[in-house]
């Protein structure tokens, strides 16, 4: 199958939107890549339907995560969003160029297959333009299914103490749950995914730290963090988190350097290889985030508050992960550090993502759908006990 692949060549703070170019791959060894970075800025100026005109027929054309029909805001606030938050060498001027041309022209593409990856997108607080715009263009989407998500009213109580909950609060609704249950026919479930760097086999004992609580500071990590404070177990710095936090919060755009972009991702690679245990948290809205992925692929022991369909997804409790609330996690951390079983559960949660949701594992997931779109077979994929299942037309 003839892929082409429209978005800006940037590298991004979570791997899932660096890594997706190459995810492709494994789909198709057939891929043309048009936007700027991947061709010089003479091509991206001429337009799409130029760039078109010299190609062969392709047979899907898959939009990437910062193409600007996923955007409420305007081409002029996209492109500044990738100038201050991503790393890439495109001027302002191609940038604007690559998006009002992407916007203007995206329906007139004459390809067959057109499909979005939503695996990076904040669907929870779609005012309902981007709904209309899939499906008036019959978009197919890639990424979470409703399997993956909660309805508003099912939100545990704490969602309202998430700081971005407090932010966009009145934005929410259940647009987007309704909308993928009632389309699976037009939805390619795929979620995150984790490349052959970050799977780590350093043995538990070998490792220095005990505990981590790595990332973004929902309020479940929160409350785990003001644990930890009160303990002698060993754990690393978030220095470098909270210096980038700062930078942020200064307007200094650290993610937009390449050198300092690096930096977090190295900081953050290191933690999860030399740490025993690490707890992370679903989010207020329970979404499987990159973390209930990476850290079972870097061999550290999971201790978590499971995210929405995690045992869907074939992690199970004491086999895959240690469940755990943080008024638990002290005793829990403490128990299963001199437990030699720690370190069979941690290598069946690496062993389990490597064959399920690697990015081989991810590619294959979706090239399947994909081959049933093309023959015009395809119902609908979801995760059923450890499981990727495709339904077809009989």
């Amino acid at each position: 199958m003839r892929i082409l692949y429209i978005d800006i060549n940037a590298k991004h703070i979570n791997p899932t939107a660096n890594l997706f170019p190459f995810l492709l791959f494994e789909i198709s060894n057939d891929i043309t890549f048009y936007g700027p970075g991947f061709v010089n800025d003479n091509l991206v100026k001429g337009g799409i339907l130029k760039f078109l005109a010299t190609k062969k027929e392709f047979d899907i054309v898959i939009y990437g995560p910062t193409c600007p029909m996923l955007s409420k805001d305007k081409e002029e606030e996209v492109m500044l969003y990738c100038k201050r938050n991503t790393v890439n060498k495109s001027s302002s001027k191609t940038l604007l160029s690559f998006y009002k041309d992407i916007n203007s022209n995206y329906s007139n593409l004459d390809i067959k297959i057109k499909a979005i990856s939503i695996l990076n997108y904040d669907y929870y607080s779609d005012p309902g333009k981007v709904l209309e715009l899939i499906d008036n263009n019959s978009f197919y989407l890639i990424g979470p299914n409703e399997q993956s998500i909660s309805l508003l009213q099912d939100l545990p109580s704490y969602a309202k103490n998430e700081k971005h909950y407090k932010r966009k609060h009145g934005q929410f609704s259940d647009r987007w749950y309704q909308y993928i249950k009632e389309n699976a026919n037009r939805h390619i479930t795929a979620l995150h995914f984790v490349s052959n760097e970050e799977f780590f086999f350093e043995p538990l004992e070998n490792r220095y730290f005990d505990i981590s609580v790595p990332g973004v500071e929902y309020f479940l990590r929160r409350l785990a963090l003001k644990q930890l404070r009160n303990s002698n177990l060993k754990y690393p710095s978030k220095y470098i988190f909270n210096i980038f936090k700062i930078l942020n919060f200064l307007k200094i755009r650290p993610f937009a350097y390449d050198f300092m972009m690096n930096l977090y991702h190295t900081s953050f690679k290191s933690s999860l290889k030399n740490t025993k245990c690490i707890y992370t948290s679903r989010g207020g809205f329970g979404i499987p985030i990159r973390k209930f992925f990476e850290i079972p692929a870097s061999g550290s022991l999971l201790i978590c508050n499971p995210c929405i369909g995690y045992e869907d997804l074939g992690f199970l409790p004491n086999k895959h992960y240690i469940k755990s609330d943080p008024d638990q996690l002290l005793e829990i951390i403490k128990y299963w550090l001199k437990d030699p079983k720690a370190q069979t559960i941690a290598s069946n949660a690496r062993d389990l993502v490597l064959s399920k949701h690697s990015m081989k594992a991810r590619g294959k997931q979706i090239k399947n759908c994909f081959i049933k779109i093309l023959k015009d077979d395809f119902v609908s994929a979801k995760w059923k006990k450890g499981k990727y299942v495709i339904k077809q037309k009989i």
